[in-house]
């Protein structure tokens, strides 16, 4: 009798292991095919907000020849988000369980359109919340992720003034490039890997 139940605890603590395994790698499959199927792009510095890890962080993809729609609807087909913002022809935010997905068009390269993935912790603490708003996400993260930082100014890779921010500090202070230059980080061509 003890060793049934012992089986049975040991069980089911290994099904409870094997769950948890199982939404972590369900929970980051969207961050992962990005990665797999993007050129990421070396900005000059360092793409994090405050400690460096996956969820405090935000990473930029560069995608030539494709529009906002186009990649909006690639990203959703396969993944699909928990929550979409309301589209606009420059910008569309599609919300997953640990990561806020941003799809930027380029406005000053016609076809270029920028992925930019955040993890919830840099949303959370780097994110101004007016640009979430404004596309209708804001409400549905602060549910899900609890409340923003209303003291951040970062609004995506490319803003609201189309200006490129490359990077939050971990004093909040948004740097920004307005000469628009990005460069190319490693070989490859930007289509992807």
């Amino acid at each position: 009798m003890f060793k049934t139940i012992a089986w049975s605890v040991v069980v089911g603590f290994v099904a409870y292991l094997l769950f948890i395994a199982g939404k972590e790698i369900l929970d980051t499959r969207i961050r992962q095919k990005i990665e797999d199927s993007y050129f990421l792009k070396d900005i000059g510095h360092p793409q994090i907000a405050f400690d460096g890890k996956s969820d405090n962080m935000s990473k930029i993809y560069r995608v030539k020849d494709s529009s906002v729609q186009q990649i909006t609807e690639q990203l959703a087909g396969w993944v699909e988000p928990e929550a979409t913002g309301e589209a606009s022809d420059s910008r569309v935010l599609l919300l997953y369980p640990k990561d806020l997905v941003w799809v930027h068009a380029d406005p000053q390269a016609p076809g270029v359109v920028w992925i930019e993935v955040s993890g919830k912790q840099f949303v959370r603490n780097a994110v101004r919340g007016e640009p979430l708003e404004s596309h209708g996400v804001r409400a549905e993260i602060e549910h899900r992720w609890g409340p923003l930082n209303d003291l951040s100014r970062y609004e995506g890779f490319i803003d609201s003034k189309g200006r490129y921010a490359p990077v939050v500090q971990p004093e909040h202070l948004v740097l920004f490039e307005s000469s628009g230059y990005v460069p190319d980080r490693g070989g490859g061509p930007d289509e992807g890997k």
